[in-house]
């Protein structure tokens, strides 16, 4: 099982989109997701229960058997007209890097009103 796949299983979100975005970067794109759950939304996950499900499931595949690491950042944004999607790249891409300079396993989430 690659690792896109274990990604596209664990979002279960039918408006998720994962792509790989480098070579050894994927993106998970989420609309309609929040960071906090509502009442109503008492069923759903927040990206971080996703990103948790992810590091634990990513175990069992063998490529990250062999003393690599999963490095998660999540950047969460509500879009306004006058934030870029830049900026929202930019800081998931800022994200991802203080995960990847912590030692193994990692989550860093960033929020922002971009």
């Amino acid at each position: 099982q690659s690792l896109a796949q274990l990604l596209q299983q664990t979002v279960q979100s039918p408006h998720a989109l994962v792509c790989r975005y480098g070579t050894l970067t994927f993106a998970v794109i989420m609309p309609h997701s929040n960071a906090k759950k509502s009442n109503k939304e008492a069923a759903a996950r927040t990206p971080e229960q996703i990103a948790n499900d992810i590091l634990v499931r990513a175990q069992s595949l063998p490529t990250l058997q062999h003393e690599q690491s999963l490095s998660i950042g999540i950047a969460i944004a509500q879009p306004t007209p006058e934030a870029p999607l830049e900026q929202l790249i930019s800081a998931a891409q800022d994200s991802l890097q203080q995960a990847s300079a912590q030692d193994g396993s990692c989550i860093v989430v960033s929020t922002s009103s971009a």
